[in-house]
């Protein structure tokens, strides 16, 4: 029996990468434990700002000062952005970029059975086509994250999360709903739909353009979930479809996480309007 504990930073998504992380952990043989119990301690790193770099090689070193003996595995955006310092970083044992956590837990076990030929597991990114389903699924709360997209092909100057996560690439509207059935009859009265840039999911699969308000609809319509609500979302991606889901469908939760990258009024009245806000839909940040 091995043990593990994972310490999630970051977003959302990452959440829902952890989940499938222990799934696939413990389907491998590793058994979950507190963190003074862990033989394998992993790290789901976020690369979002160069502070929350930081904090993953903080992290590194403080739980290798606390459990010398175990095994820390750094896994996420940093394994797979910063990887010439994490080679240098003293308690850092196993990296793992995001390019290849879809053998996370076959890598990790390998090297924990003595395998310590290579400690640094990184490709291109750009590369990667899988979309791995199944995460986001915490017991302790009634609500489930459920990843849709990930990736970004937008390449804003002042964002590493491209080089981070590789392109967009989304899971199709019937695996969704089919995972969104799968999460009712799991008891779960709430999923929150995630991703890296979920105004630019894509179905291409279907015969006609399908977005993301046209998953949102389809959610509504061909699931049992009591509750959908929205992850993050570009003020540009607010569409009139989806205000007029929000003002119609009661089990669309009245809430939006919108990333700006600035708060101040001068500079936010000079960005186009796409859609007005209704006064009365205000949105809840």
């Amino acid at each position: 029996m091995i043990t593990f504990n994972i310490v999630t930073m970051g977003c959302k998504v990452n959440t829902y990468d952890t989940s499938l992380l222990e799934q696939k952990l413990m389907g491998n043989g590793f058994t979950p434990s507190g963190e003074n119990q862990a033989q394998v301690q992993i790290i789901n790193s976020c690369a979002v700002t160069e502070k929350s770099s930081l904090e993953t090689h903080r992290q590194v070193k403080k739980i290798k000062a606390r459990y010398p003996d175990s095994i820390v595995v750094i896994t996420g955006c940093v394994a797979q952005v910063d990887i010439e310092r994490l080679k240098n970083l003293t308690g850092a044992d196993l990296i793992i970029g995001n390019s290849h956590k879809t053998n996370f837990e076959r890598i990790v076990r390998s090297f924990v059975e003595g395998d310590r030929e290579a400690r640094v597991f990184h490709s291109n990114i750009f590369k990667k086509e899988e979309l791995d389903p199944g995460g986001g699924i915490e017991s302790s709360r009634t609500r489930a994250f459920l990843k849709i997209q990930d990736g970004c092909n937008s390449f804003c100057s002042f964002c590493i999360i491209p080089f981070a996560r590789g392109k967009s690439r989304s899971l199709t509207k019937k695996h969704l709903i089919e995972r969104v059935q799968e999460l009712v009859k799991q008891g779960f009265k709430e999923v929150v739909l995630t991703g890296v840039h979920c105004g630019d999911y894509e179905d291409d699969s279907q015969s006609a353009p399908f977005k993301f308000d046209d998953l949102i609809e389809a959610v509504l319509k061909d699931t049992d979930i009591p509750r959908v609500r929205l992850s993050s979302l570009e003020p540009i991606e607010v569409t009139q479809k989806l205000w007029s889901l929000f003002q119609s469908e009661p089990r669309l939760c009245p809430h939006i996480h919108v990333s700006l990258q600035s708060a101040n009024t001068k500079v936010l009245q000079g960005a186009p309007e796409t859609v007005r806000i209704p006064a009365a839909a205000d949105s809840t940040t």
